[in-house]
């Protein structure tokens, strides 16, 4: 989350990830966004960046080929970076067969499904609500619209999961709310509510999965409460904020903030071992 002030006028822009790091631990947010813990691109966030790029490459008008040629050079980009991590996926040759296999994936089972586009990779920064001296932005990059849907690509070790889940972000996933409220504040879609289209791409074996899903006024609405619950704790409370740890990234390996949040506190290994007793 960005924080600005000028002219009297505070501003605090507002990402959907933002939104999702406060929601899934707020010390978490708390710590990265004072500054009192760096982020870290993981080898699996690396892999889903780089098939955003060959998917663009290709809605640009690149041949297969060069959009994954472009993809694998960003993925070796991003791995030399200083804040760069290999966690679960462990070496470059497998994330470049990963990148691999998604692209190839969503060449088969997605491109001839979608319309003409609309707009691809598509950077919004736009008001989102207002009082008083305080303003609230919204700020986000849409993957992909054609006349049907806001679409988000995503890729995943299992569809399985995706799929078991798939009710809970249909009703109640951050990210299409920002983005169905851009594509009609931008004038994609003038109905609501506004349809949002996530697609899977497994790594391997290449299968992929689609779950689809509506925002609308009502929807933005409560998103506007959520945004302004967001910036008054920022105003107002103290450190630390509350801690949430009942979930699979509060580990060392996932957390940025482990080591000065239940990492300070108890040594626990990020794989728990059997013991027999």
């Amino acid at each position: 989350m960005d924080v600005s002030t000028y002219g009297g006028v505070t501003t605090y822009t507002i990402h959907q990830s933002d939104l999702g790091t406060y929601t899934l631990c707020p010390e978490r947010a708390r710590q990265l966004w004072w500054g009192e813990a760096d982020d870290f691109t993981s080898a699996e966030a690396a892999i889903g960046t780089a098939t955003h790029t060959a998917i663009e490459r290709l809605s640009g008008g690149d041949a297969p080929s060069d959009a994954l040629e472009a993809a694998i050079r960003q993925f070796r980009d991003l791995s030399e970076a200083s804040d760069f991590r290999w966690v679960k996926v462990k070496t470059a040759k497998t994330s470049e067969q990963h990148i691999t296999n998604c692209f190839n994936t969503w060449l088969r089972d997605i491109w001839r499904h979608l319309g003409e586009p609309l707009a691809v990779e598509l950077s919004f920064d736009l008001e989102f609500s207002r009082r008083g001296r305080t303003v609230i932005r919204l700020a986000g990059c849409i993957d992909f619209i054609d006349e049907t849907s806001v679409y988000d690509w995503k890729t995943c070790s299992r569809l399985s999961k995706f799929t078991l889940e798939g009710w809970q972000l249909q009703r109640w996933g951050i990210q299409p709310g920002p983005y169905t409220w851009a594509a009609h504040q931008l004038g994609y879609f003038e109905d609501t509510p506004v349809p949002f289209t996530w697609v899977a791409m497994q790594r391997t074996p290449c299968v992929s999965g689609v779950l689809t899903t509506t925002r609308g006024p009502r929807e933005w609405g409560w998103l506007e409460e959520q945004c302004w619950n967001v910036v008054n704790t920022y105003e107002s409370a103290s450190a630390p904020w509350p801690t949430n740890d009942q979930h699979a990234l509060c580990s060392a390996d996932w957390c940025p903030a482990w080591g000065t949040c239940k990492g300070a506190v108890l040594a626990y290994a990020s794989t728990p071992q059997l013991v027999t007793l």
